[in-house]
């Protein structure tokens, strides 16, 4: 089985995954929860067994960051398709949404995902948009909260659903309450809200393709620095894991 860090690595192809939602929308039966794969992810989930069980186990896996696909030809396992979560879920959205379907946008800042979902209903008018802020505190979900997330989706009956809560909470809000997301495809974006609605800019195409967007946004947002740090400690668990000293 191949491994990155304590995180089974499978990632599906953009291919492999529209071939999946296919699937699904047409038998409407389980869900699809797409999870994006970057060194901060896989280094918390190094430490935490439940978000691990999440990554390894429970979601199809994208591959996010240029540090994964370092890592796995340092790891020697073969070339991967390098698929942002940033870019994945316009993406989607454009691919269904002529087709009439029913998009959830969860999170983000206040007012945020009610503003995307507008402009994508100007946007894609064959189909549905909806946005809700839903929980102030990830950290500490009220329950009238999470009451109010599982009325809307059991009233709206969504086929798509984006979180933006940041990682790891919005991959273990989705798995903790994935009963509400049967027929559906859930995906953690992040950041996705912002750069959808232009309020945070993206880094120029040239720093996209050569893996290193990162940079741009830490000289755009200095206060990612703590969450860099986490980099230096990815590289050095993952020699250990090619010398085979990793616990």
């Amino acid at each position: 089985m191949k491994k990155i860090l304590h995180t089974s690595f499978h990632p599906s192809s953009k291919k492999e995954i529209l071939e999946k939602i296919e699937r699904l929308l047409l038998n409407n039966e389980a869900w699809i929860h797409i999870v994006s794969l970057n060194l901060e992810n896989v280094v918390h989930a190094y430490y935490h067994d439940e978000f691990n069980n999440v990554l390894s186990q429970k979601a199809t896996q994208i591959v996010d960051g240029a540090g994964i696909l370092i890592a796995s030809s340092f790891l020697r396992y073969g070339q991967y398709e390098r698929i942002t979560g940033a870019d994945f879920m316009p993406e989607l959205i454009k691919h269904y949404a002529d087709k009439g379907f029913r998009f959830l946008f969860i999170g983000g800042k206040p007012n945020l995902a009610e503003r995307i979902s507008i402009c994508y209903s100007q946007t894609y008018p064959k189909s549905t948009f909806k946005g809700i802020q839903g929980i102030v505190r990830i950290g500490r979900p009220q329950p009238d909260e999470l009451q109010q997330i599982s009325n809307i989706i059991i009233d709206y009956k969504p086929h798509f659903v984006f979180v933006a809560f940041g990682s790891p909470d919005q991959e273990l809000l989705l798995d903790r309450y994935k009963d509400l997301f049967q027929g559906t495809v859930c995906m953690g974006v992040g950041g996705g809200f912002e750069f959808a609605s232009g309020d945070t800019p993206r880094a120029p195409k040239w720093m996209r393709k050569y893996g290193f967007e990162w940079l741009f946004r830490l000289i755009s947002q200095p206060w990612r620095l703590r969450r860099q740090l986490k980099l230096p400690l990815f590289f050095f668990l993952l020699f250990l894991q090619k010398c085979r000293l990793l616990k």
